[in-house]
Parts: C-alpha cells; structure tokens; sequence
C-alpha cells in the first residue's frame, strides 16, 4: 500500500497532498466523507448527485444576515421571553400527550 505521511495541524485539520487532490477531483469547497474504517480513518470524494446545494451565495447569506440584525435593531427582538414560556407549555404538552399514546 502506498502512502504519504501528514501531520494533523493543532486544530486537527491535515493536508491531503496534491496528487490525490488532482487523482479525486477534490478541490476548496466542495466536501469529501470522512468515516472509520475500524483500523483508520477513510476519505471519499462526494458523488455530484449526493451533494446537497446550498441555497444562497455567501454573498446572499451575509445580505439577509444584515437584514435581520437592522431588523432587530430597529423593532426589537424577534423571539421574546413570552415565546418562550409559550415554547415550554406547547412542550409540555406534547409531553403528556406522548405519554398518554405511550411513544
């Protein structure tokens, strides 16, 4: 088997070497599977069909970001101290319905 010896950096990440990354078409951004093998750590490349997409640009993302924050500026919370009571009671609920239908 061959091989390549990396050193995890202090926060654990590593750095796959180039001729696997041009091999497997992995490049910056797009995920790879990490999984336990039982004797090591596997790598897989993402097939294009499981990939999940994200919904928004970073660009789109950041705009509706600031968007809520003026948002919340200008009115107030969004989620107050009274949903949150209203949160517990609906929980409780569901609590004693749960136990009642036996889940």
């Amino acid at each position: 088997m061959n091989y390549v010896l990396v050193t995890p950096q202090p926060r654990g990440q590593i750095t796959l070497p180039i001729k696997y990354r041009e091999k497997y078409g992995i490049i910056p951004g797009v995920p790879v599977k990490v999984f336990d093998e039982g004797t090591g750590i596997g790598i897989k490349t993402v097939e294009e069909g499981n990939m999940i997409k994200a919904k928004y640009s970073k660009a789109e993302f950041r705009r509706v970001l600031n968007d809520i924050s003026e948002y919340v500026q200008e009115n107030g919370p969004i989620w107050t101290e009274e949903d949150d009571k209203l949160r517990m009671k609906l929980k409780k609920k569901d609590k004693e319905r749960d136990k009642r239908l036996n889940w």
